[in-house]
């Protein structure tokens, strides 16, 4: 359901309203990935087109990698996040990922987006991998 807060689940988790933020995850990440030659980005686009879950691994192992966090770190920051995945549809997800990278990468300090875009990795690598089940 839909309302002014966001969309809320059966859970009772809520995604908060975009206010005119747009939907990242309905962009041409792919042609996005290649002008600015960014992988995490790269592989998102991939995953889009081709749904294969295990491209999800290969954006948290290019993201630790390239930003020197360990895979404990990234647990741990990422625990930091609270919040209910298992209902939410994966386009919401991917969005906020896609959206909590960006912020990350653009120094934006308004909430922790380094935590919000690993918790968003594990969360989509949960439902893709679960969606077919």
């Amino acid at each position: 359901m839909c309302n002014e807060e966001g969309y809320v689940f059966n859970s009772n988790s809520i995604i908060d309203s975009t206010n005119g933020e747009g939907r990242c995850d309905l962009l041409p990440l792919e042609v996005i990935s290649n002008c600015f030659n960014d992988d995490v980005i790269f592989y998102i686009s991939l995953f889009l087109k081709d749904n294969d879950s295990d491209l999800f691994n290969c954006i948290l192992k290019d993201f630790l990698i390239n930003n020197n966090i360990s895979w404990c770190d990234a647990v741990l920051i990422a625990s930091k996040h609270i919040g209910e995945y298992k209902e939410q549809p994966l386009p919401i997800l991917v969005d906020s990922l896609v959206k909590h990278y960006l912020k990350y990468i653009n120094g934006d300090k308004d909430e922790d987006h380094l935590s919000e875009f690993l918790w968003y990795i594990f969360a989509c690598m949960y439902v893709s991998r679960n969606l077919s089940r």
